[in-house]
């Protein structure tokens, strides 16, 4: 009787997305909003994007096509989030609804650096060696979403992200797909 009056007030779903903007990548979230009100997030980001440094005679050989492109140099971003927020309900249904929401990250940064042309053709490993700089450090989110919940369990969304760490500034659009104890039951 107290799991389905909690799931008749509150909402608590995964959402997975994509993310297109100056990196790409993948994010993967658990969302918790309380009485279609406040809302708390707990979240991964993994992003991607070729360094800008990168030799304009770059090659990554054979072994970049075998793996298909996943050998080759990227910068990476890995954050984790704590985002806080308010939910705000367009419908009386709630199949349609705005999460402002934001927080602190802990974003691991990783990127090729120190390119040196190597010996030889680079037919196999490429024809450049390179070492990876990593860092890390806080970070703060801003990830406002819209979110349409077609049934109680499953629905889509839209939103963007703004990112801002000491190593770099992250931003785009997300396509999401939620799933779980999405909005009240009629």
């Amino acid at each position: 009787m107290a799991k389905a009056q909690f799931l008749k007030k509150n909402a608590i779903y995964l959402s997975n997305s994509g993310l297109f903007g100056n990196y790409f990548g993948l994010s993967s979230s658990l969302n918790y909003i309380h009485k279609e009100n406040f809302m708390i997030e707990v979240g991964v980001m993994g992003l991607a994007k070729r360094p800008m440094d990168r030799p304009a005679d770059y090659n990554g050989g054979l072994l970049n096509a075998l793996t298909f492109g996943v050998a080759t140099p990227r910068n990476y971003v890995i954050s984790y989030q704590l985002l806080f927020g308010k939910s705000i309900n367009l419908t009386p249904e709630g199949n349609q609804r705005i999460n402002l929401k934001a927080g602190p990250t802990w974003s691991s940064t990783q990127r090729p650096h120190d390119w040196q042309r190597v010996s030889g053709s680079g037919l196999i490993a490429g024809n450049y060696s390179y070492e990876y700089l990593n860092g890390s450090g806080l970070g703060l989110i801003i990830r406002p979403t819209f979110e349409m919940p077609f049934t109680q369990v499953l629905g889509f969304g839209v939103g963007t992200y703004f990112h801002f760490h000491r190593h770099s500034v992250n931003l785009g659009i997300e396509l999401s797909v939620m799933m779980g104890s999405l909005r009240k039951k009629p």
